[in-house]
């Protein structure tokens, strides 16, 4: 592309001030893998890049793999979950297989790596076999005619 008032440029430039670039698109690694399910690319999206307090990397996921599962997102958030890290710890949890024992405290925890995603459909917006969703706290129940 050619600038008429400096010659010959390469590309659009950029101002060092305004940062990186914001938005799904920006950076290495933020699209879902192939075969990649939802879970586990929220939680390596999360892992690599952070969580900005939205549920901005459920919403990659379908923009990029599942356009027609445009539920899934307001899905995860009835779960209690309003951002990504939320859907990967207080949603969702790993299934007991693939969780450590801390030997100090013989608790279950997650590993310190997300352990590679055992693999869907495409098209798919289910979790993959790692996943398990945490059930809601039962509500207190009373009589009839209370």
């Amino acid at each position: 592309m050619t600038d008429p008032t400096t010659g010959p440029t390469t590309g659009p430039t950029t101002d060092p001030a305004a940062g990186p670039a914001a938005g799904p698109a920006a950076g290495p690694g933020l699209d879902p893998q192939e075969g990649e399910c939802a879970l586990c690319f929220v939680a390596r999206a999360v892992d690599e890049l952070g969580c900005d307090g939205t549920l901005r990397w459920a919403g990659r996921f379908v923009e990029v793999r599942v356009p027609p599962a445009t539920a899934l997102v307001r899905r995860l958030a009835t779960t209690g979950a309003d951002c990504d890290c939320g859907v990967v710890t207080t949603s969702f949890t790993l299934v007991r297989d693939q969780l450590v024992r801390d030997v100090h405290t013989d608790e279950l925890g997650p590993p310190d790596r997300w352990p590679t995603c055992a693999g869907v459909r495409r098209t798919s917006a289910r979790p993959c076999r790692h996943w398990e969703r945490v059930p809601a706290p039962r509500r207190a129940t009373t009589g009839v005619g209370g």
